[in-house]
């Protein structure tokens, strides 16, 4: 998994791959290097599989971002990801975007 800054966009996340309880640490990181001063994008187009462990990472950060008045937007999260939120009717909690960046 890999977790990037978008190019020119200081607060949009790239991630890709699996993300699971082995590779969610680095994006906790990288959530906490953006903080909760703005609205955050999560580009989630290139996940291959996520785990209970990348829910709780992108709810816990939406919990914050809400705290602050900001908006956790999840960017054309692929078909097993929509899946994911869909099965733990999460889905109506975020805002998602199709398109990709």
């Amino acid at each position: 998994m890999s977790v990037r800054a978008a190019d020119g966009d200081g607060g949009t996340l790239v991630v890709t791959g699996d993300l699971d309880a082995y590779t969610v640490g680095e994006l906790e990181s990288e959530m906490q290097r953006l903080g909760v001063d703005a609205d955050v994008r999560i580009d989630l187009s290139g996940v291959t599989f996520m785990d209970s462990s990348g829910i709780r990472a992108v709810v816990r950060l939406d919990n914050a971002l809400r705290e602050q008045g900001h908006e956790l937007v999840l960017v054309a999260p692929s078909a097993p990801v929509l899946r994911l939120f869909e099965l733990t009717s999460l889905v109506d909690r975020f805002r998602i975007d199709p398109a990709a960046p």
